[in-house]
């Protein structure tokens, strides 16, 4: 995707890759993030998603959270994820958008 993208990978050019992901810039990131993903995600790697997220865990000074959903593809199709999913979402919203303190 990247070739598609930016015209080469990261392997042989890394440094160009600095100024877009934003995984380098997480000492910048105020803002809360909420991440989710199922374990069966084709569209987005797990283990990239759990890798961005230690990036801001560690190196922001932003609230994250990640939920992740068991056997899930890129969108939770089980009730109790779903249920699960939308409750994230409202706390969060809530927490962070909402709340008055």
């Amino acid at each position: 995707m990247t070739k598609m993208y930016y015209g080469d990978s990261p392997y042989p050019d890394p440094e160009m890759f600095l100024d877009i992901l934003p995984i380098y810039s997480a000492a910048n990131v105020t803002t809360s993030l909420l991440m989710m993903i199922g374990t069966e995600d084709a569209n987005v790697e797990p283990a990239s998603a759990i890798m961005t997220y230690r990036t801001y865990l560690e190196g922001s000074s932003a609230p994250v959270r990640f939920l992740m959903f068991p056997g899930e593809k890129h969108h939770p199709t089980t009730y109790v994820h779903q249920y699960r999913k939308v409750e994230g979402e409202l706390d969060w919203l809530d927490k962070y958008l909402f709340s008055s303190s």
